[in-house]
């Protein structure tokens, strides 16, 4: 896995600066993130060859001098970015960077001098009293208070990530206190690769650190792959697990997976329900997000039953359910077997790929109203491709032409192999 760091970090280091240069996550010739230097840094260490750990001391070297002194309000911190010096904005960069140094002196003392060592301590130290600093002014979320913890060598039990990142970044809390990650690792598909744990926001695969553990399946452009350099490699391969993981039902099979919440109250700003399949040459994705309806979700025979409580009685946005699945040349949707873009409640609305079909049938379930359904390009809400200008998904939604102020919308979802 440290090859793999290292490799990214080689894709982009600047040949004058030596820095990789970054800014969320892509490319940007005039921004030099602190973290992820350090996590290359570290990577270039794990190489194990002499030029690549004389290279590693040289980057830890030059990044030392970037944590704010004592005569600043940030003293002990590091930025974001090294423009921002000397303002350090994010209360949890002390906890992420702290890592990096308690790794490199762990495994890599002995081919370190004592100047080395003795900077790499007095940096670690300070790191340390920062973050106890900023945590007596106001305390750390959960997930950081662990991480807090685990530094200083406490173990804590895990805070109940709800997103991909979050999970990552329980892996480099776990490795600090030499705990066994596998009931984090098995969130992501072994086959798919792909994270189908709890999702706030998550509406498509991520490149998350959980799935960039997955090596044969982690994208080759991927902003966690430096942490990689902070993780031992896991286990090569794991059995397909279906359970449940705070509040999140999981069902995973070789060729498919399918994550969703149980209950979700209105206004959660969550996707309800993910379905991940592989297509003949990609990987296909369906997502329902809550919107501001009540959702709940009931595991069938071969598919799930949703059920949205529609509440407001004057919504302001007409299509009040919908469903997204991503664009492909290898993907067709139909309405009852035949090319359409409208549809009514009762009809079966089916999305043909290679060697699945997936059947939606929309349905009132309790109260009354008249629906019409649209099929139309868009972006899901969490599109990260979104450039404002261009649609990456099909959306199947509902358009509410009137209704009584309460209403139970059914959603029947079947998966069927074609055989």
């Amino acid at each position: 896995m440290e090859n793999k760091a290292a490799a990214f970090g080689r894709a982009h280091q600047s040949p004058l600066t030596r820095f990789v240069h970054l800014f969320d996550g892509e490319p940007r010739l005039d921004a030099i993130p602190v973290y992820e230097n350090f996590c290359f840094a570290l990577a270039l260490m794990r190489l194990k060859t002499m030029e690549g750990v004389q290279e590693g001391k040289q980057l830890f070297e030059r990044l030392f001098p970037f944590q704010a002194g004592s005569q600043y309000l940030w003293a002990g911190h590091f930025p974001l970015y090294l423009h921002d010096y000397p303002r350090c904005y994010s209360p949890v960069q002390s906890l992420r960077i702290a890592p990096v140094l308690q790794i490199l002196l762990k495994h890599f003392s002995h081919v370190l001098d004592a100047a080395f060592k003795e900077r790499a301590c007095a940096v670690l130290q300070a790191l340390i009293a920062s973050a106890k600093s900023r945590r007596n002014e106001k305390p750390f979320e959960p997930l950081w208070e662990r991480r807090y913890q685990a530094i200083l060598g406490q173990a804590m039990p895990m805070a109940g990530a709800q997103t991909s990142a979050e999970w990552g970044e329980e892996l480099i809390t776990n490795q600090l206190l030499g705990l066994s990650s596998h009931e984090i690792l098995r969130l992501v598909h072994p086959n798919l690769g792909v994270y189908v744990g709890p999702g706030f926001q998550e509406g498509q695969p991520q490149g998350s650190l959980l799935e960039a553990c997955v090596s044969h399946t982690a994208p080759s452009a991927c902003m966690p792959l430096l942490e990689l350099a902070l993780l031992d490699p896991p286990i090569t391969s794991w059995p397909c697990w279906s359970g449940h993981v705070n509040g999140w039902r999981i069902c995973q099979r070789p060729e498919d997976a399918l994550g969703f919440a149980e209950q979700l109250l209105p206004g959660s700003e969550r996707m309800a329900l993910r379905y991940f399949w592989k297509g003949k040459n990609q990987l296909h994705s369906l997502m329902i997000p809550t919107g501001k309806c009540g959702v709940a979700i009931e595991e069938k025979e071969n598919g799930v039953q949703v059920l949205f409580d529609l509440q407001e009685s004057n919504p302001e946005d007409l299509f009040e359910t919908m469903v997204f699945c991503d664009i492909s040349d290898e993907t067709q949707i139909l309405v009852n077997q035949k090319k359409a873009t409208l549809f009514l409640p009762g009809d079966e609305v089916s999305i043909h790929t290679p060697d699945r079909i997936i059947r939606l049938t929309f349905a009132i379930h309790e109260g009354s109203g008249d629906f019409c359904g649209h099929i139309s390009r868009s972006n899901r809400p969490v599109q990260r491709k979104d450039d404002g200008y261009e649609a990456f998904d099909w959306r199947i939604a509902l358009r509410t032409l009137r209704r009584s102020q309460f209403l139970l919308l059914s959603l029947n979802v079947s998966f069927s192999l074609i055989k």
